[in-house]
Parts: structure tokens; sequence; C-alpha cells
């Protein structure tokens, strides 16, 4: 079924338009700053957590996903990078905590990067839960690991109208509110970003690139395409590169 432009364009507004619309990455205050390695002949690991874009859905093939364009900028550095991507399609707060944290923690990983909470707003779960899920998930890959934690914020769903049309029986009611639910999630993060040393990424930029949306959405209306993947793999590494030596 082909959506019209206009609609096209609201998707990729609520796929790629992180909100509130902050400038920057964020990380914390008075504390270490965690680099990647300056041995650039390192074998560093990279692992990938979150959800379907995470995953790579929507791209032609996996390594055209964000994190797979993110892991090839990452080999020009270091060529004896590798990369496992742990990412699940429809991952929530509590997966990522529970079964890809842990595993990720396991592999010692130098850099890792996160995309979720779309889900655990879509099915209306409670901010302070959501809060503490990642805050265990940044407490404990910090402790486990010398990682660089990289994660961008979570689009606003309520632009987004195969997830209005889910959230509360849909509407311009439910869209509304659920806006307002993604800013409250991402106020969580950026509190817990500032705590934790994490680099938050994603603030608005993206709209130059709405004109675009044909191109940026994939064919299942809901996921980035190829395009689309490169520009949030675009954003994404601009987190990393404020982590290089």
């Amino acid at each position: 079924m082909r959506l019209p432009r206009a609609v096209l364009a609201i998707l990729l507004a609520g796929l790629l338009l992180p909100n509130p619309p902050l400038t920057g990455a964020t990380h914390s205050e008075g504390r270490d700053v965690r680099l990647l390695p300056r041995d650039r002949m390192r074998a560093v690991v990279y692992v990938a957590l979150g959800d379907s874009g995470a995953s790579g859905t929507g791209a032609s093939r996996p390594e055209l996903g964000y994190a797979g364009r993110v892991y090839a900028r990452l080999k020009d550095l270091y060529p004896a990078a590798r990369m496992v991507n742990l990412a699940v399609r429809g991952a929530d707060s509590l997966y990522v905590l529970n079964y890809e944290g842990p595993r990720a923690a396991d592999l010692r990983p130098d850099l890792v990067t996160l995309s979720f909470g779309g889900k655990d707003v879509l099915l209306q779960k409670d901010v302070r839960q959501f809060e503490r899920h990642v805050e265990t998930i940044f407490r404990t890959l910090n402790a486990k690991t010398g990682a660089v934690i990289v994660m961008n914020r979570i689009g606003d769903m309520g632009l987004w109208p195969g997830y209005v049309a889910l959230y509360k029986g849909g509407g311009e009611a439910a869209a509304t509110e659920l806006s307002a639910q993604v800013v409250r999630f991402n106020e969580a993060l950026e509190r817990l970003a500032h705590v934790h040393g994490v680099e938050l990424v994603g603030g608005g930029e993206e709209r130059r690139y709405m004109s675009r949306a044909k191109e940026l959405i994939a064919r299942d209306g809901l996921h980035p395409s190829d395009e689309g993947h490169a520009i949030w793999a675009e954003i994404v590494w601009g987190g990393v590169k404020a982590r290089l030596p």
C-alpha cells in the first residue's frame, strides 16, 4: 500500500525526531569521561543493544542498519574491531535489562550503543519503572565493563499514526498524550545519562530530512529504509566520535 507523502512525513518525524529538540550529546559532569582506546590496533568490541531499530529492521541487509553502519565507521579507525548485535525486535527496557544487558557485559565491550523505550511508552509502562530499568542497565555496564555507552532519545511517537492508532484507541487526544509521555521518558534518560556518563544523542536536526520522507521510510511504513538508517547512523556516530581519544 502506498502512503500519501504527508503521512510519510509524519511517520519520519516520529521515527527520527527525538523529543524534546535538544542539541548535542549529554554526559555527566564531574566524573571521568570514558574514551575509546588510543591504540588503533586494538580488537575493539562493539555491542549493539535495543529493539527493532537497533536490530536493523527496515534495512535491506543487516550491515545497512544503523548499527552496521556505525560498525563500518568504527572499523575504519580500528581495523581489528568486531561487532555483536544483541538487539531484538520488540524489546522493551525490561528485556534489555534481563537478557541483552547481561550478555553484553559478558562480552567486555569497548563500545555499547542502545536504542529502546518505544515499547515501554506504547504499553503505558510507568516512567519510574522505566527509569529503574535503565539505571540498572547503565550501572551494570559501567561496573562490569569499561565501555563507552551511547544511547539515542526516544522519537516523538505522538507524530506517528501507526503508534497513535495503538495507543488508547487512537485519535488526537491519544496523540497528544503519547507525545507527552515521550517527553517524560526522555527526561528520565537525560537524568540518567548525566549521572552515569552516557552520551545521549539526537535532538531535532532530522527536520531538514523530512522532505525526503518517501526515501527514508521502509516499505513497511514503520522503520527506516537504508537511507533512513544512514541518517540514524550519523546521529549515533556523533556520540561515538565525542568519545574518541
